[in-house]
């Protein structure tokens, strides 16, 4: 698993391509994932790419799914080369789930839409400790309840 902090060391290896009144799209998008404030979803691809034309839809999908949780980003290959190295793309499709400017996980390849949303609630997850953490108390409480009941 790829796992690498993303910083102002993005923001510099696309500085060299921005002239000083039009930004780079490949800084924009850049920006966009260093400053989300929920996880991003980005997906790596290109429309040559068959197994990416097959994954398109499971992506849209999973972004109306998780409308409001997570940010999906679509970043094409060909077009932005620069953001498409920074993550060490080297096959297509590819998935990078980034959560507070960290990649925390990197699903290569095309995959059934269940492992996509195993990940992403794995990532949803680290955000938000606390529900897990209820629904574990909750089901304690369930238990210690049948317990009370059945002696």
């Amino acid at each position: 698993m790829k796992t690498f902090a993303l910083s102002s060391v993005l923001l510099a290896l696309f500085a060299f391509a921005s002239h000083a009144d039009v930004q780079d799209s490949s800084q924009m998008l850049a920006d966009q994932i260093i400053n989300a404030e929920k996880p991003v979803l980005v997906d790596f691809w290109a429309a040559w790419c068959a197994p990416c034309r097959l994954l398109s839809p499971i992506v849209n999908d999973l972004e109306k799914e998780y409308d409001g949780r997570l940010k999906v980003m679509k970043i094409n290959v060909d077009v932005h080369r620069q953001i498409a190295a920074y993550f060490k793309v080297s096959s297509i499709p590819a998935i990078f789930l980034v959560n507070d400017r960290t990649v925390v996980k990197y699903i290569p390849g095309l995959q059934s839409k269940s492992d996509y949303k195993a990940a992403i609630e794995e990532v949803l997850a680290m955000n938000n400790p606390e529900d897990t953490s209820d629904a574990e108390s909750d089901a304690t409480a369930e238990e210690e309840q049948t317990a009370e009941n059945n002696p």
